[in-house]
């Protein structure tokens, strides 16, 4: 047990005791480093936005991975060390990243698992205590969009320009253009009619390209004429 004298009666000049268990001490210190960390992350980001040209709003999200120019990145999601996020790409909040690379132009949702460690099923325990299975990096190309709720477990592919549809969990590999969804995730149908536009974004490197919108604006011009 803890006695601490926190404030003095001024009528009758005695100090008023608050007495804590050692666990209720243990939880406040917790707290207040908590406070003074995301204190400094906060002040961390404000200047590294600065510098690198990102939006990065979370606490949790590493210094030491990777970002390129106007990534975003919203509110207590979790970005672990080993993260490389392309250019223009954003992740909304409550999410978490680790183990991965992703590609650029992507469109990563909220509450959204990628790369998440796994329970140890052959083993005589499935709890941590008996170890964790080992991750291999999510490979996330570019023009990727990963809907609401998705998880998308170790070693796995997504093309580029693929969609995963809500709440799917993504056990395998998805190849270029198609659109997923379910538990566990399938094939639902391709995302382009025609392979024009496919053909568009290949010969033209959109994927690659900083002045985006002359790009956009041609192709629109196609489609409607």
């Amino acid at each position: 047990m803890y006695e601490y004298k926190l404030f003095r009666d001024g009528e009758n000049k005695k100090f008023y005791k608050i007495i804590v268990s050692k666990k209720e001490f243990n939880m406040i210190v917790k707290t207040v480093k908590e406070i003074f960390y995301a204190i400094k992350q906060i002040i961390v980001w404000t200047v590294f936005n600065k510098i690198r040209k990102t939006s990065v709003y979370s606490t949790k999200a590493s210094t030491k991975a990777h970002y390129a120019r106007l990534v975003n990145i919203g509110k207590n999601t979790f970005v672990a060390d080993n993260v490389s996020i392309g250019y223009r790409s954003y992740v909304n909040e409550d999410s978490w990243i680790e183990n991965c690379l992703i590609g650029n132009y992507c469109s990563i949702s909220s509450s959204v698992m990628i790369c998440p460690t796994e329970h140890n099923l052959h083993r005589i325990l499935s709890h941590p205590i008996a170890g964790t299975k080992a991750t291999r990096p999510v490979v996330i190309g570019n023009d990727v969009l990963i809907s609401h709720g998705c998880t998308i477990l170790s070693d796995v592919h997504i093309g580029d320009g693929a969609v995963i549809a809500a709440g799917a969990v993504v056990t395998k590999d998805v190849p270029t253009y198609e659109i997923w969804g379910g538990v566990p995730a399938h094939f639902i149908k391709k995302r382009f009619k025609s392979k024009s536009t496919i053909n568009f974004i290949i010969n033209n490197d959109i994927y690659h390209q900083k002045d985006i919108y002359q790009f956009l604006q041609v192709k629109q011009e196609e489609d409607d004429g």
